[in-house]
């Protein structure tokens, strides 16, 4: 209670991003790889998606009231889904030109995007 939805949501794509950037020290220290790495990761970006998903939808929901909250969550919605299908082409592209820049990009982005969260959620106030 109290903390500004962008901020959640800052937080869990941090978690989402760093879950699956960690997916680069495959075969790195001790957590080795395959399913112990799994194991470690999964819960990791699950939890971002669990803290992410529901507050994003509370703040598209509030930042308009009456008619016009379905025209938001209209737009939420459709920029979900092109985004569905444009990363698969585009991680694909990524992963082709070498195997390990899809992993770096999201590392990367586990520290942009919280960052940009607290932005938005300061200019949203």
């Amino acid at each position: 209670r109290g903390v500004p939805p962008l901020l959640v949501v800052g937080a869990g794509m941090g978690l989402v991003c760093l879950g699956f950037g960690a997916s680069s020290l495959e075969g790195v220290g001790l957590l080795g790889g395959g399913l112990v790495l799994a194991v470690v990761l999964v819960p990791v970006w699950t939890a971002g998606e669990m803290l992410s998903a529901p507050f994003t939808m509370t703040f598209v929901a509030s930042r308009c009231a009456g008619p016009g909250r379905s025209l938001y969550m209209g737009l939420n919605a459709a920029s979900l889904s092109a985004a569905m299908v444009a990363a698969p082409l585009i991680g694909t592209r990524l992963y082709e030109a070498n195997p390990h820049l899809p992993w770096w990009i999201s590392l990367g982005m586990a520290g942009v995007l919280p960052a940009a969260f607290w932005g938005l959620a300061r200019h949203a106030r």
